[in-house]
């Protein structure tokens, strides 16, 4: 991640690295205030309306217009890992990957 605050946005697919479940991803954005809402906001009025829990609503902020926040699941995870542990379930793979790379050059 060393450079990584240089970036204005990075996507991460947790559940494809580092054992979380199924369908969690995470966006991060360096200063981009409600970059989600503008770039998948439908402005379907029809489908949502202002309420006092409206900005909760994370709806009309997704690509599907109705995906749950899958964020508890990533959450769960960190809480039972430790970045500790992330890291060495990051690190094991990468070790298999150059492992299998390294057989498939010989």
């Amino acid at each position: 991640m060393k450079g990584c605050e240089k970036a204005d946005s990075i996507a991460f697919n947790p559940h494809k690295g580092l054992g979380t479940p199924s369908q969690t991803c995470l966006l991060l954005t360096n200063n981009k205030k409600h970059a989600l809402r503008k770039a998948n906001t439908s402005g379907a009025e029809y489908l949502f309306h202002e309420t006092e829990y409206s900005q909760y609503d994370i709806g009309d902020k997704t690509l599907s217009c109705g995906r749950r926040a899958d964020g508890f699941k990533l959450w769960l995870s960190a809480k039972k890992h430790g970045i500790e542990g992330f890291r060495k379930i990051a690190d094991a793979a990468y070790d298999k990957t150059m492992y299998i790379t390294k057989l498939i050059k010989e």
